[in-house]
């Protein structure tokens, strides 16, 4: 069952002298919500001279593929935030549209050599301008930035809205490289799915590798970003080939 639209009123009542007040209305509502930020970011715009024109073209990208739905994207800085309420598509075909779109825009990014790490997270929210409050954006703020690789995981109240009977197209299971000990079976992006159209995988992950090595030098602090991601890239490709 879908969650209604709660509508918090709240303000003074006006006196009978006519008092005048201000009264505002705040919409929660329930969807997935995502934060996508770049690795790295301070040492990209002081390296990269383009590296602006590259993120905003980049929001741009995310705004394209996310059209034709209810979704909103905004962004702070570095950080793109993605909002999808519930509406014309239920919950876990509001997840698979966030998946696609971070498919994309991972895929973009990296090309871009600004690469993505994020979240998703499913629940409540309320969205006004630039201020973005709820139970959904308190847990997904919490969860973007805990990930040591580029991609996007689902955080638990997404992962345990998905039934366990159902076969995503765009996340695959896997454990992602959480920053402290923690080892979690999460959802995560598969955008492996969509990196190159070469047959070969050892030409898929030449090519992943020559973007990567545009991205350098590989300081020890960071370095393990890129090695856990390309784990990742490798998983896909097993599992890809025992499919």
């Amino acid at each position: 069952m879908k969650k209604k639209n709660l509508i918090v009123v709240y303000g003074v009542i006006t006196n009978m002298r006519g008092t005048v007040t201000i009264k505002e209305k705040k919409t929660i509502r329930s969807g997935a919500v995502t934060f996508l930020d770049v690795l790295g970011w301070k040492g990209i715009w002081k390296n990269n001279n383009s590296s602006e024109k590259d993120l905003f073209s980049l929001i741009k990208e995310i705004k394209y593929f996310s059209r034709g739905s209810d979704t909103d994207v905004k962004s702070i800085s570095d950080t793109i935030v993605i909002f999808t309420p519930e509406g014309n598509m239920n919950s876990q075909e509001i997840l698979e549209h966030h998946g696609y779109i971070c498919m994309e825009a991972i895929k973009k990014s990296i090309k871009k050599e600004i690469p993505l790490r994020g979240a998703t997270a499913y629940g409540e929210f309320s969205v006004k301008e630039n201020i973005f409050v709820g139970p959904a954006i308190d847990e997904v703020a919490a969860w973007h930035e805990l990930t040591s690789w580029i991609g996007v995981i689902m955080t638990p109240s997404a992962f345990f809205e998905i039934d366990s009977n159902l076969k995503l197209e765009n996340w695959m299971i896997y454990s992602p490289p959480i920053k402290g000990k923690m080892k979690w079976d999460t959802y995560c992006v598969n955008w492996p799915s969509i990196w190159s159209n070469k047959a070969n995988e050892h030409e898929k992950i030449r090519e992943l590798k020559n973007n990567f090595k545009i991205m350098g030098p590989f300081l020890p602090e960071y370095a393990d970003k890129y090695i856990n991601t390309l784990k990742f890239f490798k998983k896909h490709l097993e599992k890809e080939g025992n499919n």
